[in-house]
């Protein structure tokens, strides 16, 4: 044995050392299905929490600016501390002095007004329509991490499950190359082989070794992003309940997405996104914006109610020192006829960044189109790749059972046998690999369609 070969089996040594010393999880394994964990992945991200609350603060928004269009209530009340002055007064008819002025110098007032505007020229309807929006658009903001929270799960998911179809295959493998070199072995010490055959053996196990080292990390990390993104106990084992081999549903207009054309496809995406809700409630919500700006200009309209209790009141003469209690009724017409151009300047900025989001609503478009295109050119030529694969695994697995006759009967060598055995591991590595993709497509596919 060679010293490089010394060094990978005492590297392997220590990993499975490490790995049965590790203790056992006390915790009950998570059984996930693929939707499961969707499910659980947007009941968990912390992304969705915050849109939500995005949400909440828009529909405040909306509600603050629908208020404007009620009437509105306030009262106050007050001291006020004056200095003594010398009264005032004139002769009485009857003798003596009436005070028309007296000296009152604490003065008390109370005042409750009632106001409610009649016409505002649209300027408070285009407030409220542009809350209601910037609502909206909240709420597609809100749709749109809701599917990439599902895909990002999705991906973990089949991520996941690639690693461990990897794990599995190279188990396998593994096992076949423990039987090969103990048959090795044994020709070897009968002499039917010579000693270089038994080395290149063990070479060839120690390589599927690392390999399965390998591929058994990446499973371990990928066990912790799912359980990550779906809220499993720290070190808590996941288990996989939805088959690789299971079609994931992506259904767009009553039928399955695969089987529309691609114009049926894109027809579905722009109207399922919710990006391009998005973009497009936003560009509303700017144009309301302008409208009233503009509404400003306009003439307002609004109606007064108060009554106001004073001491002493001074609509009452002579002053007294006591209450006295008065109240006003009136129409307020206010008109900002000219402004310097100001409203006119806020709506065309406003109406200029409107215009923006439209281009990017067109280029949203474009891009739209050639995302599904791609999406089922790669859906269309990994279903074809995999079924080639079945056939490539089928092949290999036929060939290495001719090789193994052959070596049994003395007219094939093992290394004959090694590649046969390495070309099978391949090719269920790749098959495995290809199924996966095509469920990662799916996803993408879903997602570009604009469903979570």
């Amino acid at each position: 044995m060679t010293t490089r070969q010394t060094a990978i089996w005492s590297a392997a040594g220590l990993i499975v050392g490490l790995a049965a010393a590790t203790p056992a999880q006390a915790q009950a394994p998570l059984v996930l299905t693929l939707e499961d964990a969707v499910a659980r992945g947007k009941a968990e991200a912390p992304r969705l929490g915050e849109a939500r609350a995005r949400i909440a603060a828009a529909d405040a928004a909306t509600d603050a600016r629908a208020s404007l269009k009620r009437p509105t209530a306030s009262a106050n009340t007050g001291y006020l501390r004056t200095n003594h002055v010398p009264e005032f007064g004139v002769p009485a008819a009857g003798g003596g002095t009436r005070i028309i002025f007296p000296d009152i110098p604490d003065n008390y007032r109370a005042r409750a007004e009632l106001n409610v505007p009649i016409y505002t020229s649209g300027r408070v309807d285009a407030l409220v329509a542009s809350a209601q929006a910037d609502e909206r658009a909240a709420d597609a903001d809100r749709r749109t991490t809701e599917a990439d929270v599902a895909f990002e799960t999705a991906r973990a998911y089949w991520a996941l499950a690639l690693a461990r179809a990897d794990v599995g295959v190279l188990e396998q493998a593994l096992q076949r190359a423990d039987a090969q070199l103990g048959d090795v072995r044994s020709r070897v010490e009968a002499g039917v082989l010579p000693p270089n055959d038994l080395q290149s053996s063990q070479a060839q196990r120690a390589r599927q070794f690392v390999r399965l080292i390998q591929v058994r990390n990446v499973a371990a990390f990928a066990e912790a992003e799912l359980g990550r993104l779906v809220g499993a106990a720290p070190g808590q084992a996941i288990a996989l309940a939805t088959p690789v081999d299971r079609p994931t549903p992506v259904q767009a207009g009553g039928a399955a997405a695969a089987t529309l054309d691609l114009n049926a496809l894109v027809s579905v995406a722009t109207a399922q996104r919710a990006e391009r809700d998005a973009i497009a409630a936003r560009q509303s919500a700017l144009i309301s914006t302008g409208e009233a700006a503009l509404a400003a200009t306009r003439p307002q309209i609004g109606a007064l109610a108060a009554v106001e209790p004073a001491w002493p009141n001074p609509r009452f003469v002579p002053r007294a020192d006591q209450w006295h209690t008065s109240w006003d009724l009136g129409v307020n017409l206010s008109w900002n006829f000219f402004d310097a151009g100001r409203a006119r300047a806020e709506r065309a900025s406003v109406t200029a960044q409107a215009d923006a989001l439209g281009f990017r609503l067109k280029e949203f478009d474009q891009v739209l189109q050639l995302d599904i295109r791609q999406r089922l050119l790669d859906f269309e030529s990994h279903q074809a790749a995999l079924a080639a694969s079945g056939e490539a695994v089928t092949a290999a697995a036929e060939a290495r059972r001719v090789i193994e006759q052959r070596f049994a009967a003395g007219v094939a060598t093992s290394t004959d046998v090694l590649d046969a055995q390495l070309d099978l591991v391949e090719a269920e590595i790749e098959r495995t690999r290809l199924q996966v993709q095509l469920r990662l497509d799916e996803a993408r596919l879903l997602r570009a369609l604009g469903g979570s």
